[in-house]
């Protein structure tokens, strides 16, 4: 494993390395919300909350100063231009190498960067920006792995479903927020994190629908906003709850919410 070359052509690897899929707070069906929660009600759960970004999911796969830019499916970049797919890329090209200048990566350890990068033409970029050519990117999470603990992983899965099961249930070495507070630190300024809005236990979250769409008003205005340019008072897409663990990650979009309200008429 000298780079990252091998790992192009590889679906066990792009697999592995996609960001885990977000459920919802409440359980959904067709599309519609339901009542029933997606985790134990009397289950007592620390969570934090961040702001979720109305933009497209990306990772940054870095090792020994090589690098692969992902989107939530599929690689876009390789260093070097052995991969380009679109123009947008370019910005998270240029961003990801100021990173590798502006932070010491440790040699021989996989580091797997999560975020999204947002700005003009990405979903609606207009709550962030009027400019023609303004993207920003705020991470949300990062785990790291040894070289030979990764090699060993990628012997030792066989099929799509291994790796799936994997990837959804939890087995990620994720920093803590100590460790992505000291990266964002150390990036002087270059790296945001994505808005953080509320650490609490997840009791105190409502779990009937229209009280926990209650709940989310308090956050319904975006805290990004990229060159002054944005939208006064713009609508965030919604949040996003974790533990520290990561045992549990869900979303909560105000659309989806409304979406149910309206169909329950």
């Amino acid at each position: 494993m000298k780079n990252l070359t091998e790992f192009l052509t590889n679906p066990i690897f792009n697999s592995l390395t996609k960001y885990p899929s977000i459920q919802t707070f409440h359980k959904m069906e067709k599309g519609i919300l339901k009542d029933e929660l997606t985790f134990p009600a009397n289950e007592s759960l620390e969570v934090y909350m961040t702001e979720k970004i109305d933009g497209s999911n990306i990772r940054f796969i870095i090792y020994n100063g090589d690098y692969l830019i992902g989107s939530r499916k599929e690689w876009i970049y390789a260093k070097g231009d052995r991969l380009i797919s679109n123009e947008q890329v370019m910005y998270l090209k240029n961003y990801v190498e100021e990173v590798l200048k502006s932070y010491t990566f440790k040699k021989n350890i996989l580091y797997c960067i999560y975020g999204e990068v947002h700005g003009t033409g990405i979903q609606s970029w207009r709550n962030y920006t009027l400019s023609s050519q303004s993207y920003g990117f705020r991470i949300f999470d990062i785990w790291s792995m040894e070289k030979k603990d990764i090699e060993n992983l990628l012997i030792s899965m066989k099929s799509k479903d291994e790796v799936s099961n994997w990837r959804e249930n939890n087995n990620q070495p994720w920093w803590n927020m100590n460790e992505m507070t000291t990266f964002i630190i150390n990036c002087c300024g270059l790296v945001e994190y994505a808005p953080f809005k509320l650490l609490c236990s997840i009791k105190s979250i409502p779990t009937d629908i229209e009280e926990t769409y209650e709940f989310m008003r308090r956050f319904q205005h975006t805290d990004v906003n990229l060159d002054g340019t944005g939208k006064q008072n713009a609508k965030a897409e919604g949040i996003v709850i974790r533990t520290y663990d990561r045992s549990y990650i869900a979303k909560l979009r105000f659309e989806d919410y409304e979406k149910t309200f309206k169909k329950r008429k």
